[in-house]
């Protein structure tokens, strides 16, 4: 597990998202739990969270929703589920591009790259996963919280104002959407292409 604190690391991560990853990006990583662990560690426990919830209510709605949807699909969030942290991640790296563009001339972190672009993804990807966990176990809807853990954080960590957030975070995430859209389409049409020539 490592002799630095997990416990500790997400009562930070849960509290004071920016001041955690600016002290991991910077270089005081004594205390942090290194956050690629930590992104799996807490896929794990969203995997059993996961299932208890199945458990406990039945299938969710998100499974009935595709089925019958395209196999690529099928197959891809059948993948997801069971691979939780990879997909997440992958999921998150989308956003690393989009936002070292946006914010790479911040008022508090203004020397941003791309390298540490990924670290702050994975911090965000462990809380998104620690949110939905948490949601799992108590049966709350808790996707609102996504955007707006994400806007604090960003405004926090980078320091414009809520209006300079708002607008870089919304083109932030029209770029990562609108790149995670593209992926889909071409993988799909790769797969029906793949299945038309057998």
């Amino acid at each position: 597990m490592d002799t630095r604190s997990l416990g500790f690391t997400l009562i930070q991560l849960v509290l004071r998202p920016d001041y955690l990853v600016r002290d991991y990006i910077s270089g005081k990583r004594q205390v942090s739990f290194p956050p690629v662990k930590m992104l799996f560690i807490i896929a794990i426990a969203n995997v059993l969270a996961s299932r208890l919830h199945k458990m406990v209510y039945g299938n969710t709605v998100e499974t009935e929703a595709f089925h019958g949807a395209l196999a690529f699909m099928n197959k891809f969030m059948t993948w997801a589920q069971d691979n939780t942290a990879w997909s997440t991640l992958l999921f998150m790296t989308v956003f690393i591009a989009p936002t070292w563009l946006f914010f790479r001339r911040a008022p508090l972190y203004p020397r941003h790259n791309l390298p540490e672009g990924f670290f702050l993804q994975v911090f965000m990807a462990s809380h998104s996963l620690l949110i939905d966990t948490l949601a799992q176990l108590s049966v709350m809807w808790c996707n609102i919280l996504f955007p707006i853990y994400y806007i604090v954080t960003y405004k926090q960590l980078f320091g414009y104002g809520w209006w300079g957030t708002l607008w870089r975070f919304f083109l932030c995430s029209v770029i990562g959407f609108g790149l995670i859209i593209i992926a889909f389409v071409a993988a799909v049409i790769c797969f029906n292409t793949d299945a038309l020539s057998k």
